[in-house]
C-alpha cells in the first residue's frame, strides 16, 4: 500500500499542485498536473489490477508509442471480455472516460455473470474444441489414406564453381578522427562502475554525446547525471 500519497485533502485546497507524491507507475496522469479527486485512486486500482494480474511492471504495460495499454500481451490466463472492458475503463487515461465514481465501478461488476458461471462456461468451450480437433484429426486420416501417393520429382541442381574468398581483416579506426583515436587510446578507465538507486530499480539510461555523463530515470520521476570518470552524480 503505498500510503506515501495519502495527504489530507486540506493540505491539497490550500497548496494545489504544489506537493506530487507516490510511485509514477500507479499515478494517474491529471494527477501530476495537481488535479485530485476520486478518479485518481479508481486510475491507481485498476493499474493495481493489471500489476496483480500480469505480474509485470505498470511501465511495461503501457506502449509509449501507440499510447495504449497492451496488458492483455502479459496475462498468465485469459479473462472475460467484459472484466477486460472494466479494468480498459478504470485505467482510462482522460479521467471523463474513466468511472466517475466507486459506486458506478462497482456496478459496472455486479452487473455480469459470476466468476464460477465463466468457469463453466470456459470449461466446455475447452471439450468442444477438443472434440472438434478429434474429429478433423479422423477426417484427414481417412482422406489421405484413400488418395495416391504422389511420386517426388528430384529438381536438377545446376552445377556451382567453388571460389575461395579472400581474408579480409576489418580496421574499425580507419575512418575516425585521429582526436578520437587518441582521446579513447590514452583514457585511463576506472573500470566497470554500476548505478545505484535507494528509491527501486533504473527504468532508462541515456549517455550524453560526449561521452561524460550518464542520465538515469529513477522510480521517484527524478533524472540524475553521473560522471563516467568519477561515479559521482553531479
Amino acid at each position: 500500500m503505498d500510503f506515501g500519497s495519502a495527504i489530507p485533502l486540506v493540505e491539497v485546497e490550500q497548496y494545489p499542485g504544489e506537493r506530487m507524491m507516490g510511485a509514477a507507475e500507479y499515478v494517474a496522469p491529471e494527477q501530476t498536473q495537481g488535479h485530485f479527486d476520486g478518479r485518481n485512486d479508481l486510475y491507481s486500482l485498476g493499474v493495481t489490477c493489471l500489476h496483480l494480474m500480469t505480474d509485470v511492471s505498470p511501465f511495461e504495460l503501457f506502449d509509449v508509442k501507440s499510447n495504449t495499454w497492451v496488458w492483455r500481451d502479459y496475462l498468465k490466463r485469459p479473462v472475460s471480455r467484459r472484466l477486460g472492458r472494466i479494468l480498459d475503463r478504470l485505467v482510462e487515461r482522460n479521467p471523463a472516460r474513466r468511472y466517475q465514481s466507486a459506486s458506478e465501478a462497482i456496478a459496472s461488476l455486479k452487473g455480469g455473470p459470476t466468476a464460477g458461471a465463466l468457469a463453466e462456461s470456459s470449461d466446455q468451450q475447452w471439450i468442444m474444441t477438443a472434440w472438434g480437433g478429434i474429429a478433423l484429426t479422423i477426417l484427414s486420416l481417412i482422406l489421405a489414406s484413400r488418395l495416391p501417393t504422389p511420386v517426388p520429382e528430384t529438381p536438377r541442381s545446376p552445377e556451382i564453381p567453388v571460389r575461395r574468398m579472400p581474408e579480409v581483416r576489418p580496421n574499425y579506426n580507419r575512418n575516425r578522427p585521429d582526436n578520437y583515436r587518441r582521446r579513447y587510446q590514452n583514457r585511463q578507465s576506472s573500470g566497470v562502475r554500476t548505478l545505484r538507486s535507494g528509491d527501486g530499480p533504473i527504468w532508462s539510461i541515456a549517455i550524453t554525446p560526449d561521452g561524460q555523463l550518464v542520465a538515469s530515470g529513477q522510480t521517484d520521476g527524478s533524472i540524475n547525471l553521473v560522471d563516467i570518470d568519477t561515479g559521482t552524480v553531479v
